[in-house]
């Protein structure tokens, strides 16, 4: 996984700014790291597991290279009363705390939450592509849920933000729930699965006028230092009940890696 090509490809795609990274603690927290900038020992030690780094969003001139949703499990939402697999009539959904739910790995209403989460990363994925045009990844964060990007290549921040809310507006799903930034479900329908699930659109900022580095991500792949869970971009092709991990070099060269054969 740490080729020549996978690293060039991430630092490509969704490295802003060189100068500085941001290195995560066990706790999940981030630590700004400067001097020596963004290294291929870097990105090949964060594939490795040996050192998982996050990038800030935005360069020092107000560019960024990518929008991306991060859309995490809630800690209050609806579930059915078990896991069915892809075609069967989900039913009988109760609150429930999808954090938790996910966390038990035998819990068989999991099941539901993978295929909530390859719904959504479609729907994302074919907004991005429709009202974008852009390169579209998805990825799982090794934690509570997933990051669908749109690899716009460099462009002003606040253009990337403008086409986060073409997104988020074109899906006609969501209500900001704190700041500019986070949203969730604005619909009253249990069985909706965006219910589950909180919106967060990166980039946050337009500019750095007044801030140092402004918003950070972890950068795909390598290890959740908080989770211990390995991370992956999601093979979009997959029966929707299914989570498995792809190729990443595929996933980020490939021209609709979120569409089946045959659509």
């Amino acid at each position: 996984m740490s080729s020549s090509a996978l690293v060039n490809l991430l630092a490509q795609h969704f490295i802003s700014r060189s100068d500085v990274k941001a290195v995560q603690h066990a706790d999940g927290t981030y630590a700004p790291t400067r001097g020596e900038g963004w290294k291929r020992k870097h990105i090949e030690a964060h594939l490795a597991g040996e050192t998982t780094y996050g990038h800030y969003l935005l360069n020092t001139d107000d560019t960024t290279k990518l929008v991306c949703f991060d859309i995490d499990l809630r800690q209050n939402g609806h579930l059915p009363m078990a896991g069915l697999g892809e075609g069967e009539v989900y039913a009988d959904f109760t609150p429930a705390d999808p954090r938790a739910v996910w966390a038990d790995r035998k819990d068989p209403r999991r099941g539901y939450l993978k295929y909530s989460m390859r719904l959504i990363a479609h729907v994302f994925a074919e907004r991005i592509q429709a009202e974008l045009d852009v390169p579209v990844a998805a990825t799982y964060s090794g934690s509570k849920g997933i990051h669908v990007y749109g690899l716009t290549g460099k462009i002003p921040a606040g253009d990337a933000r403008d086409g986060a809310m073409i997104i988020i507006d074109s899906i006609g799903q969501f209500m900001v729930e704190r700041g500019d930034s986070l949203f969730k479900y604005s619909g009253s329908d249990i069985d909706n699965p965006f219910v589950n699930f909180s919106i967060e659109v990166y980039p946050k900022q337009s500019s750095l006028a007044g801030k140092d580095l402004g918003n950070l991500l972890r950068l795909p792949l390598g290890r959740n230092n908080k989770s211990k869970d390995p991370t992956f971009f999601m093979d979009m092709t997959a029966p929707l009940a299914e989570m498995r991990p792809v190729d990443p070099e595929w996933a980020l060269t490939a021209s609709t890696p979120w569409k089946r054969p045959g659509e």
